[in-house]
């Protein structure tokens, strides 16, 4: 017996070549052997030509109903086969559709997660989890977390800047694995002698992606240039050089959480500017986490610290009010087209 599983060692070796042969289809191939071997006495000692003929037409005649009989049982199996592989694409085919049509209206319609779209994603979600292939279930998987965590009842939960950003992204990848998993070709037909090559043009992406009419807004403090999101990182950075911050209780009073959130309280995962990283089981992607980015303070005793990167709109505006309130910092915002 295998210990890991308990199935006998023969079987267990016996399991791939299962997949590929048809017993059935050998076990008629013995029984003919059978039949030549076992009546060959019987048929050669029959005492007129009539009766050797007579033996032989029915043992053809039992070999070829039971040859039928298999070959009808065979057709009706991949009958009933390809009926539920219809199905399946078919239903595929329309939750796909679905998923598609809750993330444009999210990203590209109304820029937030009403009620309704969240409890669409949520329907969806398990949906997935029962047909898609496991690129889709887990890409799945990652965009019902980004909505839960955007979500709560009764708010606003709008989404700008990064957040809108990634809603559009998975949207433009999700369509790509559909159309790959749907096996439906460049021209739009299906694809039956290959899967559809991914799609690489990554200017097409990025043209989807950024398609709100938004500028994509650069910010010029203390000597350097910055987008919203890297900008956030090095405020903190500066702040602890400039503040001598040496613990991270002295950090989080100069940077408390809701000045991440408009200064309202929220059960959002990532309200937060800074948090140590032993501390989140979050989302990486809504970290600076690459080792460059992790923050060191000279208290050695406690452990890296991590800023939050999904910065927009009223809580990117909210933000740099309170830095400008608390330590009289200067930005200046430059022109995108320069």
């Amino acid at each position: 017996m295998s210990k890991e599983t308990g199935t006998p060692p023969l079987i267990k070796m016996l399991s791939p070549l299962k997949k590929k042969l048809d017993f059935t289809y050998i076990a008629i191939i013995i029984l003919s052997i059978a039949l030549y071997v076992g009546f060959d006495d019987l048929i050669t000692g029959a005492a007129s030509g009539t009766a050797r003929d007579t033996i032989s037409a029915a043992l053809a005649a039992i070999f070829v109903l039971i040859t039928t009989m298999y070959l009808l049982n065979k057709q009706t199996d991949i009958e009933q086969t390809k009926k539920l592989e219809e199905k399946i694409y078919i239903n595929k085919f329309k939750i796909y559709d679905e998923v598609i049509n809750v993330l444009q209206d999210i990203g590209y319609i109304e820029f937030k997660i009403s009620d309704e779209s969240y409890k669409k994603c949520l329907n969806k979600h398990f949906e997935c989890e029962m047909v898609a292939p496991e690129n889709i279930r887990n890409l799945s998987s990652n965009i019902q977390d980004f909505i839960t965590d955007n979500y709560e009842v009764g708010k606003d939960n709008k989404l700008e800047g990064d957040d809108l950003r990634k809603i559009r992204k998975d949207l433009f990848e999700f369509t790509r694995l559909a159309r790959k998993d749907l096996n439906i070709s460049n021209d739009g037909k299906i694809d039956t002698t290959d899967a559809t090559t991914e799609d690489n043009n990554k200017e097409l992406e990025e043209n989807i992606i950024n398609n709100s009419g938004q500028k994509k807004t650069k910010i010029r403090f203390k000597g350097e240039i910055y987008n919203k999101r890297r900008l956030i990182l090095g405020i903190v950075n500066y702040a602890i050089k400039e503040q001598k911050i040496k613990t991270f209780e002295e950090l989080i009073r100069l940077f408390p959480d809701h000045d991440s959130t408009e200064g309202k309280p929220s059960n959002k995962k990532c309200n937060f500017v800074v948090k140590l990283k032993c501390d989140y089981a979050g989302d990486a992607h809504r970290v600076f986490g690459k080792t460059e980015d992790l923050i060191k303070l000279d208290n050695e005793d406690e452990d890296e610290v991590i800023v939050h990167n999904q910065w927009g709109g009223k809580n990117f505006d909210y933000f740099l009010k309170q830095v400008q309130e608390k330590l009289a910092y200067e930005f200046v915002e430059i022109d995108p087209k320069k």
